[in-house]
């Protein structure tokens, strides 16, 4: 590629804040799903293995791409190359995301609409979603529990 780029994190909120925060996207991840013609019986196994798939892409796939792609290839630049060492290290995830149908918290009733209007006014956007995120957080919990 001949045109020129930069990276960037998303930036602090202000100059007291002591970290970057990148937040992943998860509407943007890659969806594997697995075909009906699976046998029931044997879809559970299947969700395993794909599962340690990824776990261990994590330490194969990964870096390689990281290492190859984004910090040799697709960065010209020693600080392009810093900007995403900050991105990757300082990740974080938000599981809302997950179980958002786009109509909730995250969506068109939630902060979505906040950027849609203009409204800055996240304290009555989080006062409408609280009790249902936290219920969320207490059966998400509750189902931790009965896999350990």
């Amino acid at each position: 590629m001949e045109s020129k780029y930069g990276v960037l994190p998303i930036p602090k909120l202000d100059e007291d804040q002591e970290n970057y925060s990148s937040l992943v996207w998860v509407h943007h991840d890659c969806v594997l799903g697995i075909p009906a013609a699976v046998p029931e019986a044997d879809r559970e196994m299947v969700s395993v293995i794909l599962e340690h798939m990824n776990y261990l892409s994590y330490y194969t796939v990964f870096p390689s791409f990281y290492d190859t792609v984004l910090l040799t290839k697709s960065t010209h630049d020693e600080d392009s190359k810093r900007m995403l060492e900050i991105v990757f290290e300082t990740r974080s995830f938000d599981p809302g995301q997950y179980w958002d149908d786009d109509t909730g918290l995250h969506g068109g009733e939630g902060y979505l609409r906040l950027q849609q209007t203009g409204n800055s006014d996240i304290a009555s956007i989080w006062a409408k979603w609280e009790t249902a995120v936290y219920e969320c957080f207490d059966e998400l919990n509750l189902k931790i529990d009965e896999m350990e």
